[in-house]
C-alpha cells in the first residue's frame, strides 16, 4: 500500500509564495503557522474566534464534584479539555476521580491533551466529527451517564442522537467562543491590500467561520484567488450554509490533513526526480557566495518589465526577438521563449529571485520561476499559470540531471 504524505514529507518549498490567512484563535495559531512557513508559506494570523470563560461554571462544576455518578466523559476539543483541568485544579479534585470514567475525544489533538495529564482515552472516532462520535457510542451507552463538556454554542448532534440511544446525558459547558473586536480592522485591510491579500484563507472549525462573516459584516471580498479552505465536512457546510465557497477540504479532519490539503490544491505538485534535482541545487548553494547586485546587462532585463501577448508573458526587453515557442497547455501553463542563459550561476540564482519580486509586483498573475545549472551555464525561465492546474511536473522532469530550483511568484 502506498504510504500518504504527511506535510512533513512534502517538498520544503511546496507553498513558496504562497499567502495563508490563518484565523485560529491567538494561543492555538502556532502550530499550523510554522507548519505553514516550513513549507515556504508566508503566513498572516488573525484570529477569527477568542475563547473565553462561559458565563457561569455552575453547571460544569456540579458535574465535576459529582464525576462518581458518570459512566462515560466526552471531550470535543483541545479548548474543553484545558477549560475543565482550570476547574479541577479550582476545585481540587484529582485525575483519581476519572478511574472509573470511560473517555472518548473527538480527534488526536484532543486525545493528546487528554492523555498529558495522565487521563486514559477508551474512544477515538475514525472520523473527527460529532456523527462519527455517535456511531462508535451508540452501542456503548445505553442506560448509562455520560458528561459531555463542549463550547457553549455547538452542534446538537452528539447530545441528540445519544439520548436516543437510551444514554443519560447531561451537557456542561466549558468555554465560550466571540468574534474579536480587534480583528475587523485587520481582516478588512488584509482582504482589500494587493500586496497582503491571501490566496488562502483557513477555517478549523463553524466557529471560525461564522466569526469570518460576523468580522466582515456585509462587506466581501472579492473572490478572485482568494480559496477557502476547510478542514473537515461540518466545517464545509457551515461555509455553504453562510454563502461561502469551498475550494479546499481535508480529507483528514486534522491540522496535517488541512495543510496536505492546501499543498494538493494551491502548491507546486513536483515528482521525485525533480525534488532530488531540487536537492542537487541544495547542495549547489552551500558553497556558492551569492553576490549583492546583479550585473548591469541583468539589471537592464529586469528594469524594462514585461509585456503581455493574450495570455503569454514575455521580457519587454526580449520580446522583439524571443516571441514564439511551445504551447504546453494539456500540463496547465504555456511555455515560451522567456528565458536567459546565464554563464555566472551566482548572477543567474540573484536573477531568478529578483525576477520572482518584480513578477510579484506585476500583478500579471502567479508565475513560476525555473532556475537550472547543468554543470556550465545556468538557466533562467518563467512560465505563466492557468489557476487549479498541475504545475510544471513534466517540464521538471526534463532536467533530472541538471541541478534546478522552482520559486514562484503571487
Amino acid at each position: 500500500m502506498k504510504k500518504r504524505a504527511s506535510s512533513r514529507d512534502v517538498d520544503r518549498s511546496a507553498l513558496a509564495g504562497v499567502r495563508v490567512l490563518v484565523g485560529r484563535a491567538r494561543h492555538q495559531a502556532g502550530g499550523l503557522s510554522s507548519e505553514l512557513r516550513k513549507l515556504g508559506a508566508t503566513v498572516l494570523e488573525i484570529p477569527f474566534i477568542e475563547i473565553r470563560k462561559p458565563r457561569s461554571f455552575r453547571p460544569l462544576d456540579s458535574a465535576l464534584k459529582n464525576l462518581a455518578e458518570y459512566d462515560w466523559l466526552i471531550l470535543t476539543s483541545v479548548n474543553g479539555v484545558e477549560a475543565m483541568w482550570e476547574r479541577l485544579a479550582k476545585l481540587r479534585l484529582r485525575k483519581t476521580n476519572f478511574k472509573h470514567l470511560r473517555v472518548a475525544a473527538i480527534g488526536p489533538a484532543t486525545k493528546k491533551a487528554i492523555e498529558k495529564r495522565g487521563v486514559n482515552v477508551d474512544v477515538v472516532p475514525k472520523e473527527y466529527v460529532a456523527e462519527s462520535v455517535v456511531r462508535s457510542l451508540r452501542r456503548r451507552v445505553k442506560r448509562k451517564r455520560v458528561l459531555l463538556v463542549r463550547a457553549k454554542v455547538a452542534r446538537d448532534v452528539i447530545p441528540k442522537e445519544l439520548r436516543k440511544a437510551g444514554a443519560h446525558l447531561d451537557v456542561a459547558e466549558a468555554y465560550e467562543t466571540v468574534a474579536p473586536k480587534s480583528s475587523r480592522v485587520r481582516l478588512r485591510k488584509a482582504l482589500k491590500n494587493p500586496q497582503r491579500r491571501p490566496h488562502v484563507v483557513t477555517f478549523t472549525s463553524s466557529s471560525t467561520v461564522r466569526n469570518f462573516v460576523a468580522l466582515l459584516g456585509k462587506w466581501r471580498p472579492a473572490r478572485g484567488d482568494l480559496q477557502l479552505a476547510s478542514i473537515g465536512p461540518v466545517t464545509s457546510a457551515t461555509l455553504r450554509e453562510m454563502g461561502l465557497a469551498v475550494d479546499i477540504e481535508a480529507k483528514k479532519y486534522t491540522i496535517p490533513g488541512l495543510i496536505e490539503a492546501i499543498v494538493g490544491k494551491t502548491g507546486f505538485q513536483i515528482p521525485g526526480a525533480a525534488i532530488r534535482a531540487n536537492l542537487r541545487m541544495q547542495g549547489l548553494l552551500k558553497g556558492t557566495e551569492i553576490p549583492k547586485s546583479l550585473t548591469p546587462k541583468l539589471k537592464r532585463i529586469l528594469e524594462a518589465g514585461f509585456v503581455q501577448r493574450g495570455e503569454c508573458i514575455l521580457l519587454a526587453a526580449e520580446v522583439n526577438r524571443s516571441f514564439g515557442g511551445e504551447s504546453m497547455d494539456a500540463i496547465g501553463y504555456e511555455c515560451f521563449v522567456n528565458h536567459i542563459h546565464v554563464s555566472s550561476f551566482p548572477q543567474a540564482w540573484l536573477y531568478a529571485h529578483s525576477l520572482v519580486k518584480e513578477l510579484s509586483r506585476s500583478r500579471l498573475g502567479k508565475c513560476a520561476v525555473i532556475a537550472s545549472f547543468d554543470g556550465r551555464d545556468a538557466t533562467v525561465r518563467f512560465h505563466k499559470i492557468r489557476s487549479g492546474q498541475s504545475c510544471m511536473a513534466k517540464d521538471l522532469e526534463g532536467y533530472q540531471e541538471e541541478a534546478i530550483a522552482v520559486l514562484h511568484s503571487s
